[in-house]
């Protein structure tokens, strides 16, 4: 096995590893939010979403702290006098014979096992291309077809000569060969988390420094406009919606039912990843395959048991709807990644946490006018201290893990994990609940298990191929 593919299947093993934890997390923090709705009478499922969205703003921090700190390294090794002469520092022996031995071999795995380029897409030609690309070719040979006088009295001797020995073989004809284009050609791009530095290493070094100073400026303010190619555009318009949807509609869920009846439901979100990868997916681990319907249609034999036998219609519908927009959510984020876009944790979610903030603000006051939900009485200071404490063990914490593990995984096992909440809140119900799982929740629980451990083996196979 070489370091590559060791190192791919423990990163796998790794987002594995980080999902199980997660779903632990998000258990504890869904028993949390139905104390609060149930037990401390706070059935406040839009304000409770609204609040701990904006507590993702606080990403914006750690964004802001990691560009500068970016811009800071690249500038103490080196120092320029008044005439624009650069001074470089050079490191002892005894620094240099301690250090350079690690991190040289580091170095080189690192780049051995880097992946530069995106996988492979197909995109036709057009056949006046080609038809263009034949005529070039064949115009030399009508330039070189005019001969000098001496050219062609050597090429006279040649014939007599040949004609004068006796022809033992026949001639060949001569064809002209025919070159076949394919009509499909592979184009793999270079990610854009490479091309900063790609740039940076053709300037001179004057010019690379005052780049450097004024990186986290130009990083910061260009990150924040609100251009259709820009990362805090995507996220905003794309991502940050299907957030606050997801997330209300399984709040709302969790005000009016069980946690493990809504998990179980909510554990259909695999069938609309499978979906979407077959009519969008370009990529392999978001491609449609037989063995990926077999495992969705598990998953939905034990959502349509749950469903049957505990919930009613306005639960399951809001948690399918939360499976729908979790889903979508996730698929788009997947094939940001394989196309090479470096995903940037902090502002995405930060991102989610403005949004929330400018655009749910209005929200909350036109729903507390129409009476859809009333904002009053405030919130205690127990209900307050709950709110927030759930907002930083589920939202803060157990989000931004579980988006980088999606990265490692893909989005079918992401989605699928979710199954392993299943029997998780199954357990918890019992314990603070008292409420112990019927003979319907597990035996649903078992195809649920059965597709998420099957769906971790397939994309494990798709990536070693």
């Amino acid at each position: 096995m070489t370091t590559s593919t060791e190192n791919s299947f423990f990163s796998r093993f790794y987002g594995v590893a980080l999902l199980v934890f997660v779903n632990i997390v998000w258990v504890a923090a869904s028993e949390i939010t139905r104390y609060l709705f149930i037990d401390l009478d706070f059935k406040r499922p839009l304000f409770f979403t609204y609040a701990k969205s904006c507590m993702l703003s606080l990403f914006l921090t750690f964004y802001c702290c990691d560009c500068r700190k970016k811009s800071s390294e690249s500038e103490t090794t080196t120092t320029t006098s008044k005439n624009g002469k650069a001074f470089y520092s050079r490191l002892t022996e005894n620094e240099n014979s301690n250090s350079s031995a690690e991190e040289t071999e580091e170095e080189d795995e690192d780049i051995l096992d880097c992946n530069t380029l995106t996988e492979a897409e197909f995109e036709p030609i057009s056949i006046t291309d080609v038809e263009s690309n034949t005529g070039d070719l064949s115009a030399p040979e009508s330039q070189n077809s005019q001969t000098t006088p001496e050219q062609q009295k050597k090429c006279e001797i040649e014939e007599s000569f040949v004609s004068s020995t006796p022809l033992t073989k026949p001639k060949r004809i001569k064809r002209r060969r025919k070159v076949r284009f394919n009509k499909l050609r592979e184009v793999r791009r270079w990610p854009e988390s490479l091309s900063e530095a790609a740039t940076l290493a053709r300037l001179p070094y004057n010019k690379a420094k005052e780049v450097a100073k004024s990186d986290f400026c130009s990083k910061f303010c260009g990150s924040l406009k609100l251009d259709p190619n820009s990362d805090m555009f995507i996220y905003c318009v794309y991502f940050a919606p299907l957030w606050l949807l997801s997330s209300v509609s399984y709040q709302t869920a969790l005000a009016y039912s069980s946690v493990s009846t809504v998990n179980l439901i909510s554990a259909s979100s695999p069938l609309f990843v499978l979906i979407f990868g077959a009519f969008f997916g370009k990529y392999s681990v978001d491609s449609f395959s037989w063995l990926k319907l077999l495992m969705v249609l598990l998953n939905m034999l034990g959502v349509c048991i749950v469903s049957r036998f505990s919930g009613n219609l306005f639960t399951t519908s809001l948690s399918l709807f939360s499976a729908f927009s979790n889903a979508l959510y996730l698929f788009a984020l997947a094939r940001l990644s394989f196309k090479g876009k470096n995903v940037n944790m902090p502002l995405l979610l930060g991102t989610v946490g403005l949004f929330a903030l400018s655009a749910c603000t209005p929200l909350i006051y036109i729903a507390h006018i129409s009476g859809f939900e009333s904002q009053l009485p405030l919130p205690t200071f127990k209900q307050m201290f709950i709110l927030i404490a759930n907002a930083f063990l589920g939202t803060l914490f157990a989000d931004s893990i579980w988006l980088y593990a999606t990265l490692l995984t893909g989005s079918l096992t992401s989605s699928l994990s979710g199954s392993l909440g299943v029997p998780l809140s199954m357990l918890a119900d019992s314990i603070f609940r008292n409420q112990p799982p019927n003979i319907w929740q597990i035996i649903a629980s078992i195809p649920i298990m059965i597709s998420f451990l099957g769906a971790s083996i397939l994309t494990s196979r798709v990536q070693e191929s």
